[in-house]
C-alpha cells in the first residue's frame, strides 16, 4: 500500500479501524467468551468494551505528541534507533504470524462451512490474491473499500436481530453467578479479537480531521466494534444457552443457520460466511500492512517486491501448517500473551517513555 496518498476521511478512516479489527474470531467469540464465563460470558466482553475505551485515550494521547508519525517511527523517536528497530522487528514479525493465522482461520471457516471439497491451496489463494490488489492499491481506494464493506457487517447484526423472537434471555441469569476470576480469565482469552488495535496509529497521521474530530473517530470506532461483539455473545448465549455452546464451535454461525427471515430467507450462515470475505480481506490486509510498514522502517526502504515476499511467506506457512481446530486452539493459547503484550503495552509503553524523555513531535 502506498504511503504518501491523498488522505483518509473520517468515515474511511472510521470503517478502516471496524474492519481492520473484526475477522473471522467473531463466529468463535461466544464460544471462547463460555469456555470460562459460562452465561456471564457477555460481562467479560463489556470489561473489555471499557478496557478499550481507555485504551482510545492512551492512542490519542500518544498521536498528540507525533501527529504526523506512525506507530514504528514512534518507535525509533522514544526509544533510539537501535533499539527501536529491534522493538520493530519484533512488532513486525507478530503482525507477520498474525496473517497467517487469520488466513488459516480463514481457510478452516470456509473448508468446514460452505466448501468443503476445494483444496486448501486454492482456499488460500482465494484470500491471498485480492488481499495482495488490494494492498497494493491506493489509500483512498482502500478507505473506500472499507466503506461499501460496511454493507457485510450491519447485514450481520440485521440477521442476530431476527433471532430475538426464539431467545431466552433467562438463559443471561443469574449475573455473577460465575467467580469474578472467571469473568476476568474469559476476557483476556477473548482478546485477541482486538488484535489489530494498533493499526489505529499507522493510518491516524494518514487521516484528514481535527485532533478532536479524530479522537471522536478512534472512541466511536471502538466503541461500535465491542457492541458487535456483545450483541454477538448475547444472541448466542441467550438463544443457544450455555449447554449447546460447550460442544458449539462457531455459535454464530449455528444461530444463522437457525434463522428464517419473512419466512422463506434461510440458510444466513451460508450467504454470510460467503459475504465475510470481504472484511476477512480488510483484517488481513491490514495484519500484512501492519508488517510491512514496520519492516520497511527497520531496513528503511520501501517496495513491493518487499510485501509481495510477505504473502509468498503467508502462503508457504501456511502450506507448512495442518489445518485444524486443534491447530487453530492450541496457535491462539500460543499467541495469547503476545498478543496481550501487543494490545495493552505497546501503546502505554511508547506514551511512558516519550513522557520521560520529553519526547514531542517538532517540525
Amino acid at each position: 500500500m502506498q504511503v504518501k496518498e491523498k488522505p483518509l476521511s473520517l468515515a474511511q478512516f472510521f470503517f478502516t479501524i471496524i474492519h481492520g479489527i473484526i475477522g473471522v474470531m467473531i463466529f468463535s467469540l461466544p464460544y471462547i467468551g463460555n469456555i470460562y464465563a459460562k452465561n456471564n460470558s457477555w460481562i467479560s466482553v463489556i470489561i473489555l468494551l471499557i478496557g478499550f475505551q481507555l485504551m482510545s485515550i492512551v492512542i490519542i494521547a500518544l498521536h498528540k505528541r507525533f501527529p504526523e508519525k506512525n506507530l514504528f517511527e514512534i518507535a525509533e523517536i522514544v526509544m533510539g534507533k537501535t533499539i527501536g528497530r529491534v522493538f520493530n522487528l519484533i512488532l513486525s514479525i507478530y503482525y507477520l504470524v498474525m496473517a497467517v493465522y487469520a488466513c488459516l482461520y480463514f481457510a478452516f471457516l470456509t473448508m468446514e462451512w460452505i466448501l468443503p471439497l476445494t483444496p486448501k491451496p486454492v482456499i488460500y489463494l482465494m484470500l491471498l490474491i485480492p488481499a495482495y490488489y488490494i494492498a497494493t492499491a491506493k489509500l483512498e481506494a482502500f478507505g473506500r473499500f472499507n466503506c461499501i464493506a460496511i454493507i457485510v457487517t450491519i447485514g450481520l447484526i440485521f440477521s442476530l436481530c431476527f433471532a430475538i423472537p426464539e431467545m431466552e434471555f433467562s438463559f443471561l441469569l443469574p449475573v455473577g453467578e460465575v467467580p469474578l476470576s472467571n469473568i476476568v480469565k474469559a476476557s483476556i482469552h477473548i482478546g485477541p479479537v482486538y488484535a489489530g488495535i494498533n493499526c489505529i496509529l499507522i493510518y491516524l497521521p494518514k487521516v484528514n480531521g481535527t485532533m478532536k474530530a479524530k479522537g471522536k473517530a478512534v472512541f466511536y470506532s471502538l466503541f461500535t466494534i465491542s457492541f458487535i461483539y456483545l450483541l454477538a455473545t448475547l444472541a448466542c448465549v441467550a438463544f443457544l444457552g450455555t449447554s449447546a455452546m460447550d460442544i458449539v464451535i462457531m455459535p454464530v454461525l449455528y444461530l444463522l443457520k437457525s434463522v428464517t427471515i419473512l419466512g422463506f430467507f434461510e440458510r444466513l450462515d451460508l450467504i454470510l460466511i460467503s459475504a465475510w470475505l470481504i472484511p476477512s480481506l480488510i483484517s488481513f490486509v491490514i495484519y500484512v500492512h501492519l508488517a510491512f510498514t514496520g519492516l520497511t522502517q527497520v531496513i528503511q526502504k520501501k517496495n513491493n517486491l518487499i510485501l509481495f515476499a510477505l504473502f509468498i511467506i503467508i502462503y508457504i506457512s501456511c502450506h507448512a501448517t495442518q489445518l485444524s481446530i486443534y491447530t487453530l486452539h492450541r496457535g491462539r493459547d500460543i499467541m495469547l500473551p503476545f498478543n496481550s503484550v501487543s494490545m495493552f503495552a505497546v501503546t502505554p509503553l511508547l506514551l511512558i517513555l516519550a513522557v520521560i524523555r520529553k519526547k514531542k513531535f517538532s517540525r
